[in-house]
């Protein structure tokens, strides 16, 4: 789900406009600010920096319709949002699929029951023959009462719309006048369109020969291949210079018999920098955002001050042209008694434009012997606008106003029933448009078939109770991922379960689940369940199932089958509160990969009822060596803390377990068969001088089983640990080979506590992958104790 799944869909209207409001406000009061605290320095660089404040302004409608949806949220609002209970004959004209589960029987486990699923009780579902059905459309949010009737008023039973709530009213109130306010001001942008045509049919060429020569003259100073045409018109009686594709200067009819060469040279200059600047296109810009967002007065404010600077920098280029600008004022001040207010014509800039707005300044300005003469962006002015950018794209991603409906006490999520809507997906568009419109409850099926990776989804968000699920239609054909730098990517999910499916053929991870870099906010209840996942990354850091900062999670009942040289089945970084347990792992790297790997400051995970098969250098990876500035919470000075890792079977691998930094790990009733090096390792790889030495392991109840001929020592012992720390208790040591030498063999760092040696297990058939034991086993005391039910 994404960001908008938590938002009350009749209230996205109102919310639309809050958040253009607070965008606006920020974006333009961001804009006006820099440029007063910088009111010292150049006009250009005040000017693009007003400039990108109305670039941002004018896409501000855009922007904000996405990140309403899909981006974070700096502010919740919270409104009662309660839809009236659906009648009979309502409820069977949904168009969704509506599954019934009660609170308990979500409580108690991560799917319903077969008795419980809408596949197994047509009785409490409504079915539609189109299965791909909106999942926004409201009465699909609405509980649904168990029972079948209403009873009561029958006029009240049968009113079917609900109410209308004030966020509606005054959301379409502020929609419609708003509508209102831009039509009107493109009727009056229109007018300025019809007034051009009028003015072009009135234009013809100068009758004065100075002005070609001063142009052209003007052109070649400024570095143009040639001058723009200059015309002379009735209509207009101050010069402008008008035109997008191909600018054009004109003047008032007769007054260059009213000028002298250097006055006219003047207007020319003047003029002709704005064609060079394009100043054309940024005024049209500002009318057009004018008349968008025509409510917001510090829009108009910069509209006002752009045109202020763009005459302060073309006037700059009067004076370094002609060495001051006293003589050039009087030109000003005399044009300004030629006229009074003049039409406004898009795409047109004046010399006197804003009908005079400034003029007094610009003059006082011009008299000035001192003043910045500068006309382009310096190297520094470039680099603060590009922050400047840069600071208004992250006020714009991350200012937005959400609703949320308000959570029911406990006795109402107790007592009503919860709605689970489910809907079928044929294709990977399909797929996408599902996720993006999934709702707490959302269950969605997807079909059998394979489906381009790379598929990542952000912000999807479930409730207690109420999980989303992604799941194969069909679990025994599961829809295969294939494909894409990392086939699915989840990023800050919460209560999302990802059922029976097959991920393959990534380039990177396979699945991806991280709390997208906020660390404050991890993402959190994510059940996996039945994933195969196999032939993912390639001999680099690839991992089958990447966690970095998950919480409250479980895997259960997943494979993993080769992954990256160097990465790991499951790796996970900054992980708390996690299970792991009747997941399969086979093939990875005989010497650099891991099958379950827990740093980065882990703490809290238990890995049960789990099987390795040649699984990697180290099967099992309590801890690791990781960049400080993963950590998440921050370094405590263990990479793993408090992890279990008990009722496993490891099967081959260099070491089946490693102790890597950590501090407190308990490894207990597992059955580790033939290591080919050493049983466990204790390591010591983050050198940081803020963390402890690896200690606090306990390795207690465990059958090991192995050959004196493969392997070098049961224990390696790394620098920089603490290996008396470690107990050692109730262990089952049988050395295939020489069943004598089986204590002596088993040399531990500290003395083990009723330790059993040289007794044969008694394994039902080793030899093909069935470690149970036979009846009358010595070690039946010891090793994986039967998976009890949930």
């Amino acid at each position: 789900m994404n960001a908008s799944d938590s938002m009350i869909p009749q209230a996205e209207t109102l919310i639309f406009a809050l958040n253009l409001i607070v965008a606006v406000t920020l974006v333009c009061g961001a804009g006006l600010g820099a440029a007063r605290l910088l009111r010292n320095h150049s006009a250009p660089l005040r000017y693009g920096l007003l400039t990108t404040a109305l670039i941002f302004s004018l896409i501000s409608p855009v922007v904000v319709l996405v990140v309403s949806h899909n981006g974070p949220s700096v502010l919740r609002w919270t409104l009662a949002a309660k839809q009236p209970d659906l009648t009979e004959s309502q409820a069977s004209g949904s168009k969704a699929t509506v599954a019934m589960a009660t609170g308990s029987d979500r409580q108690n486990g991560d799917e319903m029951s077969r008795a419980e699923s809408p596949e197994a009780n047509p009785a409490t579902r409504i079915s539609h023959s189109d299965p791909a059905a909106n999942l926004d459309h409201e009465s699909r949010e609405a509980p649904v009462s168990a029972a079948p009737a209403v009873r009561g008023n029958p006029k009240e039973a049968g009113s079917s719309a609900p109410s209308a709530r004030w966020w509606q009213i005054v959301g379409g109130f502020l929609l419609s006048v708003w509508g209102a306010g831009v039509a009107v001001s493109l009727v009056m942008l229109a007018r300025g369109w019809v007034a051009v045509g009028r003015l072009r049919r009135s234009l013809h060429s100068p009758g004065d020969s100075r002005i070609e020569r001063l142009a052209n003259r003007i052109a070649e100073s400024l570095g143009l291949h040639r001058s723009p045409p200059v015309y002379e018109s009735a209509l207009m009686p101050v010069p402008i210079s008008l035109g997008l594709m191909h600018p054009a200067i004109i003047l008032p009819e007769d007054i260059a018999r009213e000028l002298d060469d250097d006055q006219l040279e003047s207007i020319l200059l003047h003029e002709t920098a704005h064609v060079v600047h394009r100043d054309h296109w940024i005024g049209l810009m500002a009318r057009l955002t004018t008349a968008l967002l025509w409510w917001h007065p510090l829009v108009h404010q910069i509209k006002r001050q752009l045109a202020n600077l763009r005459e302060d920098i073309c006037d700059n280029v009067v004076v370094r042209q002609r060495g001051n600008g006293r003589s050039y004022a009087r030109v000003l001040v005399e044009l300004a008694a030629r006229t009074t207010l003049r039409p406004a014509f898009p795409a047109a800039i004046g010399l006197l434009e804003n009908e005079f707005d400034g003029l007094e300044g610009r003059v006082r300005r011009l008299l000035q012997d001192d003043i910045n003469t500068e006309t382009r962006l310096s190297l520094s002015a470039t680099g603060v606008l590009a922050t400047f950018v840069l600071l208004l794209a992250g006020v714009v991603f991350v200012s937005n106003v959400r609703a949320e409906r308000a959570a029911p006490n406990d006795d109402e999520a107790t007592a009503k029933p919860i709605v689970t809507l489910t809907v079928t997906v044929k294709s990977r568009n399909e797929l996408i448009q599902a996720v993006r419109n999934a709702k707490p409850g959302a269950k969605i099926l997807i079909a059998p078939g394979t489906y381009d990776g790379g598929l990542r989804f952000a912000n999807l968000h479930g409730e207690k109770q109420k999980p989303i699920i992604l799941a194969a239609a069909d679990a025994k054909k599961p829809p295969v991922i294939s494909g894409g730098s990392s086939g699915l990517h989840l990023t800050d999910p919460s209560y999302v379960e990802p059922h029976n499916l097959v991920i393959t053929r990534s380039q990177a991870n396979g699945l991806n689940i991280d709390d997208g870099g906020s660390y404050a906010s991890p993402a959190h209840h994510v059940v996996l369940k039945g994933l195969l996942v196999r032939d993912i990354g390639s001999n680099r850091n690839h991992d089958g199932i990447k966690l970095s900062g998950v919480d409250d999670f479980r895997i259960e009942n997943c494979t993993v089958e080769r992954w990256g040289k160097t990465g790991s089945g499951i790796d996970m970084v900054g992980c708390h509160r996690g299970v792991v347990t009747g997941s399969t792992f086979r093939e990875g790297d005989k010497i650099f990969g891991n099958a379950v790997q827990m740093k980065g400051g882990s703490r809290d995970i238990t890995v049960s009822h789990c099987r390795f098969e040649d699984a990697g250098g180290r099967a099992i990876n309590i801890g690791g060596s990781t960049g400080l500035e993963y950590f998440r919470p921050k370094p405590q000075g263990y990479e793993a803390k408090d992890i279990t890792v008990s009722d496993c079977t490891f099967i081959g691998s260099m070491a089946p377990v490693a102790f890597v930094g950590v501090d407190g790990a308990n490894v207990q009733n597992n059955t580790i068969y033939r290591p080919t090096r050493w049983v466990i390792r204790i390591l010591q790889e983050n050198q940081n001088a803020e963390f402890t030495a690896c200690r606090n392991g306990r390795f207690a109840n465990n059958i090991v089983v192995f050959r004196s001929d493969e392997l070098a020592y049961p224990v390696n012992i790394g620098p920089g640990t603490s290996p008396k720390s470690f107990k050692f208790s109730e262990n089952f040591w049988y050395c295939l080979n020489r069943p004598e030498k089986s204590q002596r063999a088993a040399q531990l760092p500290s003395k083990e506590k009723n330790g059993v040696y040289g007794r044969n297990p008694t394994f039902r058939d080793a030899d093909e992958g069935d470690f149970r034991l036979k009846p009358g086993s010595p070690a039946k005391e010891f090793g994986p104790r039967e998976k009890r039910p949930r």
